[in-house]
């Protein structure tokens, strides 16, 4: 229980420090979503590549 004010000022600064851990955990969270989506995107792009090169089969025996 808080019952001095310097108490009550600590636990408002550590509500503050993990407000502001969890908006820093949210942001990095947003970037690492978009990095995601730029992945996938760039890999469906290199699969529409590859399905337009004519492939023939080698053998390794010649």
């Amino acid at each position: 229980m808080i019952t001095t004010a310097k108490e009550a000022h600590q636990v408002i600064g550590e509500y503050r420090r993990v407000v502001a851990s969890i908006k820093q955990g949210q942001d990095s969270l947003n970037r690492l979503k978009v990095e995601y989506n730029e992945l996938e995107h760039l890999a469906r792009q290199i699969d529409q590549a590859l399905a337009t090169i004519p492939f023939t089969r080698w053998r390794l025996d010649c």
